[in-house]
């Protein structure tokens, strides 16, 4: 599965995931919880198989990386309805991830991923992949802004 950003329009606002979109995001990321450390386990390891140049962006050791994957897509989820606060915390994470060397051209290949896994352990269906794939998008956008100090 392949995660393609579009290059974006309309605000922010306009684009944030609507209300039916946003239980989509819940009902599927409660779904994902018993299968977390499997997801997580998969999540890595076919990042670095099949993107190899991300892994010296990360530790040897994944330990500590499980637990806050999970914890990010809590945050997803907890910031869904307060979008005017997500901006500023995402525009922090990006400030964050340019200090790990992360550049504009991982976010694609973490988002293709990152659908995947959800895909597989969430079991997800078309709207959820959409809903999913949406909110990537916008939280990538943020991140960007704040890791080029265009927020």
């Amino acid at each position: 599965m392949q995660y393609h950003r579009q290059v974006s329009s309309p605000p922010l606002l306009e684009r944030w995931p609507n209300a039916d979109e946003r239980s989509l995001l819940r009902s599927s990321f409660a779904r994902l919880i018993p299968q977390s450390d499997q997801a997580v386990v998969e999540f890595y390891d076919q990042l670095f198989a099949h993107h190899p140049d991300v892994r010296p962006l990360f530790p040897a050791d994944l330990t500590d990386l499980h637990e806050k994957f999970m914890m990010m897509l809590a945050w997803f989820i907890e910031y869904l309805d307060r979008p005017d606060e997500a901006a500023v915390e995402a525009q922090k994470l990006g400030q964050r991830h340019r200090h790990y060397g992360a550049a504009a051209g991982h976010y694609g290949p973490v988002g293709g991923v990152l659908l995947g896994v959800l895909t597989q352990h969430a079991g997800l269906n078309e709207a959820e992949v959409a809903a999913w794939g949406n909110l990537y998008g916008l939280i990538c956008e943020l991140m960007l802004a704040g890791a080029t100090g265009n927020s």
